[in-house]
């Protein structure tokens, strides 16, 4: 992984549970790191090949290697969040992760 492409800082966010006063549970989002990344919109060819696994995939992040993140997480990147699609898959040897999300619509 070229550290030049990591050059757009994103923030990586948790998902938690929380119970709120009536008994119910309220999702909830907290900010864990801001790391940086290479952020690719998906577009022509990309976007289509996207579409065959989730129609709503709008753009590919790539980190560096953590071993805690998860699906159930978000991304934040220029005041949007992302919700992350699927697992997000490793590349090389712990050297990175491909993130596959699609924008929240808010």
């Amino acid at each position: 992984m070229q550290a030049g492409r990591l050059d757009r800082q994103i923030v990586l966010k948790s998902y938690a549970e929380v119970k709120d006063s009536f008994g119910g549970i309220t999702e909830s989002y907290s900010d864990v790191a801001t790391v940086w990344a290479e952020v690719t919109p998906l577009r022509g060819n990309q976007f289509f090949a996207a579409q065959q696994v989730n129609s709503a995939i709008t753009t590919k992040f790539r980190i560096r290697y953590r071993s805690d993140v998860d699906a159930r997480w978000r991304i934040g990147f220029k005041g949007k969040e992302y919700d992350i699609v699927g697992v997000p898959s490793e590349i090389g040897r712990n050297e990175g992760l491909e993130i596959m999300a699609k924008a929240r619509d808010e």
